[in-house]
C-alpha cells in the first residue's frame, strides 16, 4: 500500500467516525432543554435589589411557620385560649384567608390560584416558543417572567394548597 492510499484510508476512517459521533449527539430536543435557555438568560439579565429578595424571603418563610406551628383545622381552634385572635391574624395574613373558617367554601382563592398557575405556565411556553424563535427574549420579558416565577408563585403556594385542601375535605 503506498503512503497516499494509508492516508486516504485513514481520512476516510475518521470521516466515518466522525460522523457516526455527530449522530449520536444529534438527538430530540426535551422540554427541559427548550426550557433552560428562558431560566438561563433570567438568571443572567434578571438582578432584583437585595432588600425586595430579603422581604419575599421572609414572607415565606413566615408562611412556613404559620403552617408549621399551627394547624388548620377546627379541631386546634380552641387550643390556644388568649392567643386565638392573635393566631387568626397572623393567618389571615399568611394565607389570605382565614384558614379556620371551614363554614364557607374557597372558591374565589381557589380560582385566583389556579389562574396564576396556568397564567405562569402560559408564559413559560409562551416564552419558550418566542426563545426557540428568536434565540433571545428581551428584558421586559424576562422582568415579568422573574416577578411571576420568583415573588408572585412562591408567595401564593401555602394560600393554594389551602384552598386545594378545603375543596377536597368538603367534597
Amino acid at each position: 500500500m503506498t503512503e497516499h492510499e494509508a492516508s486516504k484510508s485513514n481520512g476516510s476512517g475518521e470521516g466515518a467516525s466522525y460522523s457516526r459521533k455527530a449522530r449520536t449527539f444529534v438527538q430530540k430536543t426535551k422540554l427541559v432543554d427548550k426550557v433552560f435557555p428562558l431560566f438561563d438568560q433570567m438568571i443572567k439579565i434578571v438582578h432584583f435589589p437585595k432588600w425586595i429578595t430579603v422581604i419575599i424571603s421572609i414572607f415565606v418563610e413566615l408562611q412556613v411557620l404559620s403552617v408549621a406551628l399551627w394547624i388548620y383545622t377546627p379541631i386546634y381552634s380552641r387550643t390556644s385560649g388568649g392567643f386565638t385572635k392573635y393566631y387568626e391574624i397572623l393567618n389571615y395574613i399568611f394565607s389570605f384567608q382565614n384558614p379556620l373558617d371551614q363554614s364557607r367554601t374557597d372558591g374565589i382563592h381557589l380560582i385566583i390560584s389556579a389562574c396564576l398557575a396556568v397564567a405562569t405556565l402560559v408564559i413559560i411556553f409562551s416564552l419558550t416558543i418566542y426563545a426557540s424563535y428568536f434565540y433571545q427574549i428581551a428584558p421586559v420579558y424576562l422582568y415579568i417572567s422573574a416577578i411571576i416565577l420568583d415573588i408572585i408563585d412562591p408567595i401564593f403556594i401555602i394560600p393554594s394548597a389551602k384552598c386545594e385542601f378545603n375543596e377536597l375535605v368538603k367534597i
